[in-house]
């Protein structure tokens, strides 16, 4: 189930973007947005003032994430 909820705000996100860039040349909003879980749909929570604060570093203490393609798709197999 979390997986699924996860690959509908994916997707509804994908969605948007693609809508966006579609009919305008300005660049998003950078801002936190919620989920309706039940429409699936994401919406604007907070926006973040000054994104230049938002880097993203990596952390040194943790290792990379390797996911193995094929394990993704098990899962995806199992929610779907």
């Amino acid at each position: 189930m979390l997986l699924e909820r996860k690959l509908t705000r994916a997707e509804f996100e994908r969605k948007r973007h693609i809508a966006h860039y579609e009919s305008s040349s300005t660049p998003l909003a950078q801002e936190t947005r919620t989920m309706n879980e039940l429409t699936g749909a994401t919406m604007p929570l907070r926006t973040k003032e000054d994104a230049e604060d938002y880097r993203y570093m990596p952390d040194a203490n943790l290792p990379a994430l390797v996911i193995k393609q094929v394990r993704v798709f098990s899962e995806w197999s199992l929610c779907c």
